[in-house]
């Protein structure tokens, strides 16, 4: 998951290895977002199966759409649930009626902004105020 990249030397700001940083490809607890409605004011989203669906992966746009607005939205390809050869090789006007599409949707937050929203400014984090949101 990204992190805000280290200004203090702009020419090297891509190269700086953190601690925080691993090559496990393990993942970092501290680089997720707890309550996506106070936190963010967009998510980009997979709508998949129903079946593939978890409390850690929800629909946003249909757990809430009183809070999630589609601004934008593509098919992706259902690797799961598409065929292997048609995934491989593309037959004009007979592939697409063999694949499965999702979407990936652009999502943004309507709902009122609140106080103590967190942003992230360079290395450090900190509380919004009322003037910033």
């Amino acid at each position: 998951m990204p992190q805000p990249y280290d200004i203090t030397d702009v020419r090297e700001s891509t190269r700086v290895m953190r601690k925080t940083f691993n090559g496990k490809n393990k993942q970092e607890l501290n680089r997720f977002v707890q309550d996506p409605i106070k936190e963010c004011d967009y998510i980009v989203d997979q709508a998949v199966n129903k079946e593939d669906q978890t409390e850690l992966e929800p629909d946003f746009g249909l757990q809430d759409p009183s809070v999630w607005k589609e601004e934008f939205s593509i098919e992706f390809l259902d690797a799961k649930r598409s065929p292997q050869m048609f995934r491989a090789f593309y037959v004009p006007f007979y592939s697409r009626s063999k694949c499965i599409f999702n979407n990936y949707t652009l999502y943004k937050n309507i709902a009122p902004k609140q106080a103590g929203k967190i942003t992230y400014t360079g290395k450090t984090k900190h509380k919004a105020s009322q003037k910033d949101i």
